[in-house]
Order: structure tokens, then C-alpha cells, then sequence
């Protein structure tokens, strides 16, 4: 299924905060490809990491609440178009 966009205005992606992307590349371990497994170690890592994480992003909540405050968003004719695209595919699995 093809989706298309009839939204006029660009989409402004805000960039994560230099201390959020230091933070990430600091954790970030390179991957082996030969060495494909897992482990109860590597479990409590990755834990670890999330749990490092903010719970909520403040920029990302402002984002959410000004589109959910919009009345015009998403724009009518973008409902309408994923309706039609949902309507005719006949592969709703």
C-alpha cells in the first residue's frame, strides 16, 4: 500500500539534544556480525541503557500537544486519503 501525502507544508524534524546523542554514542558498543547471540549479560546492559533514558521528552510532548490542539490536523484530505487507501486494500490481515 502506497501512501501519498497531499500536506503542503514540510515536515520540520527537530534534532535530539547534543547531550542526548553524546550519551548514546558513549553506551553504543559495536556489534560483531560473526557473533550472533545473546546473553543474560547483554540483558542487563540494555536494561541499563533504557533505564538511563527520560521517561518523556519534553520537546517531543510540546510537539503532541500543539497537533492535538490543532483543530486542522491532520488535514481532512490526509483522513480521507488513508480511509480510501485502508478501504481498498484488500490485504487487512
Amino acid at each position: 500500500m502506497k501512501i501519498q501525502s497531499n500536506h503542503t507544508e514540510p515536515v520540520v524534524l527537530q534534532p535530539i539534544s547534543t547531550a542526548t546523542t553524546q550519551a548514546a554514542q558513549s553506551t553504543a558498543q559495536p556489534v560483531d556480525q560473526a557473533q550472533d547471540s545473546f546473553s543474560p549479560s547483554q540483558r542487563q546492559k540494555m536494561l541499563d541503557a533504557l533505564n538511563s533514558q527520560p521517561d518523556v521528552r519534553p520537546e517531543v510532548l510540546a510537539r503532541a500537544k500543539q497537533l492535538a490542539a490543532d483543530p486542522n490536523y491532520p488535514p481532512s484530505n490526509v483522513i480521507e486519503s488513508v480511509a480510501k487507501s485502508v478501504i481498498n486494500d484488500s490485504n487487512l490481515s
